[in-house]
């Protein structure tokens, strides 16, 4: 398994911090409003109630997924990070020219790596064995396939190749676009790591990747 998943903890506040803050106003606000509902005595009351708990949950998925992308449709996450892709000359990072900019291209990778991770990917290693090489033939190999840069890169690249973001995938959470994405390049990923016994990867309270529960093959 790459060191990469251990190594990288992102300088924003966590997912998973935003998403039960959000949440808990979220749900504050929903329950006021079916409150509101269960009230109504007219016929077609039931359906109503129906209609609106469905329309708040799938709301507050969209939002959820919002904040996951650090509020970046896929359109706009990924013309933000080709400008810092193409920026980018060898180590050297790029100077952002305002303030707004720079928040946005630190969204890159940590976005990037969130979206992969909650698909149920992992990055392959160099070790050697017949579990290793399958898993390298279906999950990202993070020495040869993954750019130093980070896999956002990887997104740039295939993305540009292929006309850019359109339809859907431009309008919702950039979350969406990349994991459309990062199924179509390894479909097999997720399977193998369950075969393989791996678990998934998580993001943790403080913003860094990490095993979902202990894994004694996991390196």
């Amino acid at each position: 398994m790459s060191r990469a998943v251990f190594s990288y903890a992102p300088r924003n506040v966590p997912h998973s911090f935003l998403k039960h803050a959000v949440g808990q106003r979220f749900i504050t606000f929903s329950l006021k409003i079916l409150t509101y509902i269960v009230s109504i005595n007219a016929a077609g009351g039931a359906m109503a109630v129906i209609l609106w708990i469905l329309a708040i949950a799938g709301g507050f998925w969209v939002y959820t997924d919002y904040q996951a992308s650090g509020s970046l449709t896929g359109k706009a996450y990924y013309e933000t990070c080709w400008e810092l892709k193409t920026k980018t000359k060898g180590f050297a990072e790029p100077t952002p020219s305002t303030p707004y900019q720079a928040g946005q291209w630190k969204q890159c990778e940590p976005v990037a790596r969130r979206a992969v991770f909650a698909s149920g990917l992992i990055f392959a290693g160099r070790e050697t064995g017949e579990d290793y090489d399958r898993l390298r033939g279906a999950c990202p190999d993070s020495y040869s396939e993954v750019p130093m840069a980070g896999i956002f890169y990887l997104y740039v690249n295939d993305t540009e190749a292929a006309g850019g973001v359109s339809g859907i995938d431009g309008a919702l959470p950039a979350t969406w676009s990349l994991s459309h994405w990062a199924a179509k390049r390894w479909p097999r990923c997720s399977a193998e790591r369950e075969n393989q016994g791996y678990p998934k990867v998580i993001e943790k309270n403080d913003g860094t990747f990490a095993w979902e529960k202990p894994c004694s093959k996991c390196k």
